[in-house]
């Protein structure tokens, strides 16, 4: 097809630049109405031991945020896609990811920004979507929504995730929560890890293993305060 119009064209230059023209506006419009290009983020995933991905930064912000729920035992992004009928109309639908907990239980789940989700147009969509998971496929679809991935929630998340994934001494870290009080700050505890001659590598495990409660919603330096978590 583009060789015959190359034929056509190639005798009248202005012919030329003209179809070209018209051919590229064409595709510009229809790039504007459905583009196929999407993001592609790669996630290693700790608790799966292998590489998840992501369509969005905020899909990509809600991996990181189950790699930090104890809840959750292990799950899988853009597990499949399913096929439903609505008003006459057939759609495809894939949901974010399949979770499962550490109860043995699983569910689908759907991530989007809090401001679509109070949407009527969301509402109506996944309210039909979550009985049918719920009436056909068996296992429940559920709605959740992650900070942005500029919010500091989520940059308190990625500086944690990689000392998370790090193995941790046990018995400097017994030593150390021995000599921490019950509220303290992050160079406090560095000052006692340092004093005990303990890595300081200890103290971020820690705290990424949810052993103290701070505000998630500020980023994370020394002058943090920490609260020891009693049931951690």
């Amino acid at each position: 097809m583009i060789t015959n119009t190359h034929n056509v064209t190639a005798e009248c230059p202005s012919s030329r630049r003209a179809s070209g023209t018209v051919i590229m506006d064409t595709l510009a419009r229809k790039l504007e109405r459905q583009s196929l290009v999407k993001e592609n983020i790669a996630l290693y995933s700790h608790k799966t031991q292998s590489l998840q991905y992501c369509e969005s930064r905020l899909e990509a912000s809600g991996g990181l945020v189950k790699e930090f729920e104890r809840e959750i035992g292990s799950y899988v992004t853009q597990p499949t896609s399913i096929y439903y009928q609505r008003d006459g109309k057939k759609y495809r639908y894939t949901p974010d990811a399949l979770v499962k907990t550490v109860h043995g239980k699983y569910y689908f789940e759907e991530i989007k920004p809090i401001w679509l989700i109070n949407t009527e147009k969301f509402q109506r969509k996944y309210s039909f979507l979550i009985k049918h998971f719920e009436r056909v496929i068996g296992y429940p679809l559920v709605i959740n929504s992650v900070p942005e991935a500029s919010n500091d929630t989520i940059a308190n998340y990625e500086i944690l995730y990689f000392h998370l994934r790090q193995k941790m001494d046990g018995d400097c870290a017994r030593k150390l929560l021995q000599h921490t009080p019950a509220q303290t700050s992050v160079d406090e505890m560095l000052s006692v890890a340092t004093s005990m001659d303990i890595a300081e590598d200890v103290v971020w495990q820690l705290i990424a293993r949810d052993q103290f409660s701070f505000n998630r919603e500020v980023l994370l330096n020394r002058q943090s305060l920490l609260e020891r978590k009693l049931n951690a």
